[in-house]
């Protein structure tokens, strides 16, 4: 009996801490203005974007990184490998 009570105790804990992590992104999602996106990121948005913009272009195909945050030449270079390898995969679980 006092296995299955632990359980259950351990069930709810944890049910309780789950729901606590992701108060404050369901918090920002319901209080978003009617004009504004919310992409899910609450720490640290400038480097998200930063991210999130290099998945994209790994999504368009493009192997060298260009910056769009800014008007300066530059030449594209392969840099966070790791980031394109994440939109491949994604690619090929959804080509199957």
């Amino acid at each position: 009996m006092k296995f299955r009570r632990d359980w259950i105790v351990a069930s709810l804990v944890s049910l309780l801490v789950m729901t606590l992590a992701q108060t404050p992104h369901i918090l920002s999602y319901a209080l978003a203005q009617p004009d504004v996106v919310f992409t899910g990121i609450i720490m640290n948005p400038e480097d998200a974007q930063s991210y999130f913009a290099k998945m994209l272009q790994g999504f368009d195909d493009a192997w060298l990184y260009t910056i769009p945050f800014t008007t300066e030449e530059y030449a594209p270079a392969f840099i966070c490998g790791f980031y394109f390898a994440l939109v491949l995969l994604a690619l090929q679980a959804i080509r199957r």
